[in-house]
């Protein structure tokens, strides 16, 4: 009996150790649904892990699911749902992951909330009908080809001296620049691989409020002197 008490001890007092380590308040509950969407739980905050791909139409990317904040779109979450035509990223949204929306045929428009902070790599890349792009200039960081072959990224109207913008954000720079550039006043970000492989630039002007300038972005400039 006096064994089986001392091992039913040392039991309770490994439980009430590891309680004792693990953070109140810190949490993760396994995936749950909620009409169209997939989602998992961390720190009373949600992050949609995948989608139906019946969902059609203009969304609204939910604020709460199970009645916790959206946070987070999931790595490949809305990957080729074909049918959808808009969306619209709800505020509580802060980060967009890596080919979210990727190959997402027949999107048109796409409205960032103003909480999106970070933009995965190629998270809107192939949506070749993706024409209009609406991002607010709290964006601070953008992932490699994120918006590469799109209809936006495709239309020549759209690039301003082989370089192009989304709103305050410097997306990417043709490898046929040349010479000397000046990134446009005002601009927040520069993307992941926006100048890489310019060989032919020679020198570059970054206008005071550049918050960030993304992974590799001169990467093979090999005239930048």
């Amino acid at each position: 009996m006096e064994i089986k008490f001392k091992r039913l001890l040392a039991v309770l007092l490994s439980v009430i150790l590891i309680c004792g380590v693990l953070p109140f308040g810190v949490f993760t509950v396994s995936a749950a649904k909620d009409g169209y969407y997939t989602y998992t739980v961390s720190n009373n905050e949600s992050t949609i892990t995948e989608c139906l791909s019946i969902i059609s139409g203009n969304v609204i990317i939910p604020s709460t699911l199970g009645g916790y904040p959206v946070t987070s779109i999931g790595e490949e979450a809305f990957k080729r749902c074909s049918r959808l035509e808009s969306i619209t990223i709800a505020d509580s949204i802060t980060s967009i992951d890596k080919y979210a929306f990727y190959d997402c045929d027949s999107l048109t428009s796409v409205t960032i909330g103003n909480s999106v902070t970070s933009i995965g790599s190629y998270a809107f890349a192939d949506c070749n009908s993706l024409s209009t792009i609406t991002a607010t200039g709290n964006v601070a960081s953008i992932g490699e080809k994120a918006f590469d072959n799109t209809a936006f990224y495709n239309n020549i109207i759209n690039w301003e001296n082989n370089v192009l913008y989304i709103g305050k954000h410097l997306i990417k720079a043709k490898t046929k620049l040349s010479g000397s550039y000046s990134v446009k006043s005002g601009t927040v970000t520069v993307a992941d691989n926006a100048f890489y492989d310019c060989d032919s630039l020679t020198s570059i002007t970054i206008p005071y409020g550049v918050k960030n300038i993304g992974c590799y972005a001169f990467s093979s400039c090999s005239e930048l002197t």
